[in-house]
């Protein structure tokens, strides 16, 4: 025998679904964002040796206080991106 759903299940489950793709959205900004600080990252490193060299228009203590920042940043999107993927999976659960 099938459990009816009554029309106060299907709206919980109706909102959780909503949730869940909110979060998802969420989720794609910050994977974005993150692979654009590790290339930014990468770029950076690249710069100081152009630095080193005297072909940088920027000295190794500016690129890497910039380095330590964006590594700082990267840091704290991947620690948000952790938060949301937990929050996805409990979500998912509870459908």
């Amino acid at each position: 025998a099938k459990i009816k759903s009554t029309p106060k299940d299907i709206a919980l489950e109706k909102r959780y679904k909503s949730e869940i793709s909110e979060y998802k959205r969420k989720q794609t900004k910050l994977e974005k964002e993150i692979e654009k600080l590790k290339r930014q990252v990468v770029e950076l490193s690249a710069e100081i040796g152009r630095s080193l060299l005297g072909e940088s228009r920027f000295t190794p203590d500016i690129l890497s206080t910039s380095i330590d920042n964006t590594n700082d940043l990267l840091h704290k999107k991947e620690i948000e991106l952790r938060d949301i993927l937990f929050t996805i999976q409990n979500l998912g659960r509870r459908i």
